[in-house]
């Protein structure tokens, strides 16, 4: 499908050409169907958001929805900036987009669909991505002998910095949120869920933000393996 034959749909705000290879395996590439919390297998559920895995299209493909049902659910969405502004879909789509546009692997970016009713409240945003082939940091860190651990400290230090370097400012960097996988003897990395990120000139210096990311990571890091992990790098001071 082309991609004005998936706009057709409505509420897509945001479609990469790979939306369209869904269609081949009889998936309608509409936000209604994507959206629905009983297609694929379930990630993660909560009240109010849920994440589905779906195999279409010679892919892995993962379906995030943020539902705000209820006028208190579209306050609270309000309250998080959403009333007028992107949804946390689109600000995820944004982030994805600037890391491969700077160099860095990530998931990637399919759709964004969002229904709003009256006056611009938020009602339901849809994120969809394709599988970037890793797993996540706290599954693959704490099985990992000393030396191997330490190699992988190391290398996700390095990592962050050239984030940090290139001007990216995450604000949800948790051990979570990252992807790892080895290459030929490389250890790659992805993050996935930025939808609070900030952006800043390349080469800027150590502000409260790169701070901030440093010691939510050394925390998460110290709650997975039981240990102390440093809040900074020597490059960020």
């Amino acid at each position: 499908m082309t991609a004005d034959e998936i706009l057709s749909y409505g509420r897509w705000i945001r479609a990469g050409a790979g939306l369209g290879a869904l269609a081949a395996d009889g998936v309608r590439p509409a936000p209604e169907a994507l959206s629905d919390p009983a297609l694929g297998t379930p990630i993660a559920t909560a009240p109010t958001t849920w994440t589905r895995r779906l195999e279409a299209g010679g892919r892995t493909v993962y379906l995030k929805t943020y539902d705000y049902p209820s006028a208190r659910d579209r306050l609270r969405g309000a309250l998080r900036t959403t009333w007028l502004a992107p949804s946390r879909a689109a600000r995820e789509w944004d982030a994805l987009c600037w890391l491969r546009a700077h160099g860095f692997d990530s998931a990637e970016p399919l759709g964004v669909g969002e229904w709003r009713g009256r006056a611009g409240w938020l009602r339901r945003a849809l994120l969809v991505t394709a599988a970037w082939p890793g797993e996540p940091l706290t599954t693959v860190l704490p099985g990992l002998p000393a030396e191997e651990r330490a190699e992988l400290l190391v290398a996700l230090d390095r990592w962050v910095t050239a984030l940090h370097a290139a001007g990216f400012r995450d604000r949800n960097l948790d051990p979570r949120n990252i992807l790892v996988r080895r290459d030929a003897e490389r250890l790659r990395f992805a993050k996935i869920d930025s939808p609070r990120h900030r952006l800043r000139g390349a080469g800027s210096r150590c502000d409260r933000l790169v701070r901030a990311d440093r010691d939510r990571l050394a925390r998460g890091l110290r709650e997975l393996l039981g240990a102390p992990a440093p809040a900074a790098s020597a490059g960020e001071p």
